[in-house]
């Protein structure tokens, strides 16, 4: 007879520790993001909707590049803390020393393109703001409070720097704004937060932290990382590609308009979307729990949460579709955004959607199906790269938040297939 071989976790003890989680780090960190959005609409508002829209173009680059040269370290180096195969104090100048040298030499060649490039004096300055906001994201911290299980240190670290920033945004802005001076004030707010706590971190373990001697060990875990960074730059140029390709697709005249009012309904989305991605943190981690406790429910456990997260986004949409209006113009005073509202409902229900795929990928990870997983996205991010230069030069900002939906959907229905096509075992007892 097949049973598992560790002690059977009730779903309903599960919700109830996910719901403690959240009522003490999560409020905390839902907080500090909700207080991000309202700040950086603020921001939004003042900039005017073309200057938004370069703005955006500049962060979207920063954030793909970012994302593209994390490289799969940080799943790295926290897998061999946790796993103790590494130490803490080994691992930490080696990966501070390869960010730094990475993103500094890319931040270096950034400047130098844009004072080299053809651009207006506003490009200019905003480009170059956005080769000192790639510098700071790149040399991100987060993996270290993760491997040292500090979350709720870092989620106050977080929410404290957003509080800060977002009251400039508030108090500081004003109507006309240039682009760029979002991502000055970010840039700064978080380059200050980033420095401190690399000096913290090198306090607390009293050791330099940068080296020239950290080659071998750097290929090594970029060697291990491979699947996940290839997986994790795939997804986000998927969920980026509106804000990569409608500048590209776009006329000159037209396009940061367009892309203004991409971010528009993005910036509320995205409120959303880090309220659901800290409840999925809490969550994978119990999807490789069952897993390893060889619940012959896996399988249903996994499905059933990617079926109640699908149908809370239909009923958000739904809700925000018919309600949703009043509140949009009030959060954007200026008329310019308000046709962005169009696209709301549906990315709202791509956040969910893009849930859903989420435990459905841990679930393809806790099977250690790692290039699976990658193959899953490839093929979603091709086609909707395609249908984006086929759609957006004719339908522009509503073509592509339909887009990024549709590209939601075909990575959840590839996870969900890859995963039911899984051959599950479990160990035997008698």
């Amino acid at each position: 007879m097949t049973t598992p071989s560790s002690p059977r976790e009730p779903v309903s003890q599960t919700l109830r520790k996910v719901l403690l989680d959240v009522g003490s780090t999560g409020v905390w960190q839902a907080a500090g993001k909700m207080a991000q959005v309202f700040g950086l609409l603020h921001a939004m508002d003042c900039l005017g909707l073309d200057n938004a829209g370069l703005s955006g173009r500049v962060m979207g680059t920063a954030m793909i590049l970012q994302v593209v040269l994390t490289l799969g370290i940080d799943v790295v180096a926290v897998r061999h803390i946790a796993a103790k195969s590494q130490t803490l104090t080994h691992l930490l100048p080696v990966i501070f020393s390869t960010r730094l040298i990475l993103h500094g030499g890319i931040a270096l060649l950034w400047t130098l393109a844009t004072l080299i490039a053809p651009l207006t004096p506003a490009e200019t300055f905003a480009w170059l703001v956005g080769g000192l906001y790639f510098l700071v994201i790149g040399m991100n911290y987060q993996w270290y409070y993760q491997a040292t299980e500090r979350m709720p240190a870092l989620s106050r670290i977080q929410t404290l720097t957003t509080f800060a920033i977002s009251a400039y945004f508030l108090l500081a802005f004003k109507p006309g704004q240039a682009a760029g001076m979002d991502l000055l004030v970010l840039a700064i707010g978080h380059g200050v937060v980033t420095a401190w706590v690399w000096f913290e971190v090198r306090r607390e373990n009293s050791i330099p932290m940068l080296t020239f001697n950290f080659r071998r060990d750097a290929i090594q875990i970029l060697k291990e990382g491979q699947a996940n960074w290839l997986f994790g730059v795939a997804y986000n140029a998927l969920t980026l590609l509106g804000i990569l390709l409608i500048p590209e697709l776009l006329p000159k005249e037209t396009r940061d308009t367009e892309l203004g009012l991409f971010r528009s309904s993005n910036q509320l989305a995205l409120a959303l979307q880090l309220v659901l991605t800290y409840v999925g943190y809490i969550f994978y981690p119990k999807i490789v729990s069952w897993r390893k406790q060889q619940l012959t429910d896996f399988r249903l456990r996994v499905l059933g949460l990617g079926g109640i997260v699908l149908a809370c986004g239909l009923i958000g949409s739904l809700i925000i579709h018919t309600f949703g209006e009043p509140f949009f113009k009030l959060a954007y005073g200026n008329k310019d955004f308000h046709p962005g509202f169009k696209i709301l409902p549906i990315m709202v229900l791509a956040k969910f959607i893009g849930m859903a795929s989420g435990f459905m990928t841990w679930g393809l990870l806790a099977e250690h199906k790692d290039w699976l997983a990658v193959r899953c996205c490839i093929l979603p991010l091709l086609l909707t790269t395609a249908l984006h230069v086929v759609f957006v030069p004719d339908h522009g900002y509503i073509a592509a938040g339909w887009l990024y939906a549709l590209g939601e959907l075909l990575l959840f229905l590839a996870c969900t297939v890859a995963f039911l096509r899984l051959k599950l075992s479990f160990k035997q007892s008698a």
